[in-house]
């Protein structure tokens, strides 16, 4: 069994077609991951029940940032909502390296970062990653092999 504690959650500030490496980000809290797909109901009189036909994909990662001045990694996610940037991202459920790891990588935007500012609490960004359109990739579930 794993637990989320021993999961990585990858930037890389090059996207997927690009020469830059995995780091990994650790200032975050829970990391989900929502895959789903597009529906659309079939309404046949010869059938008893309607039928679902699946179509497109959805995927979104949301996780929290804790914020901490200069890091490198709050600093890409800020610059890339702000700039409507593509950036890429792994979400996995193991070191990146390690067989058998496996979890999605994609091309995403950063589509929302509200900030949070309680009063006795860490000041946190709720981050929220889907899918870039201006990716020449498709989002990909990958497996580690062994080497």
């Amino acid at each position: 069994m794993t637990i989320g504690l021993e999961a990585g959650l990858y930037l890389d500030p090059a996207g997927m077609a690009g020469e830059g490496t995995w780091t990994l980000y650790e200032d975050v809290g829970d990391v989900n991951v929502a895959h789903s797909w597009n529906q659309s109901q079939r309404k046949i009189r010869k059938h008893t029940h309607e039928r679902t036909t699946l179509g497109q994909g959805v995927l979104e990662v949301t996780f929290t940032v804790t914020y901490r001045a200069g890091d490198a990694g709050f600093e890409m996610l800020r610059d890339a909502h702000a700039n409507k940037s593509i950036i890429a991202v792994a979400v996995m459920s193991g070191l990146i390296a390690a067989a058998g790891s496996e979890g999605w990588q994609f091309d995403a935007v950063v589509s929302d970062f509200p900030e949070s500012q309680a009063l006795e609490e860490d000041m946190t960004f709720d981050v929220t990653l889907k899918p870039a359109s201006g990716s020449a990739v498709d989002p990909v579930r990958v497996e580690i092999s062994g080497s």
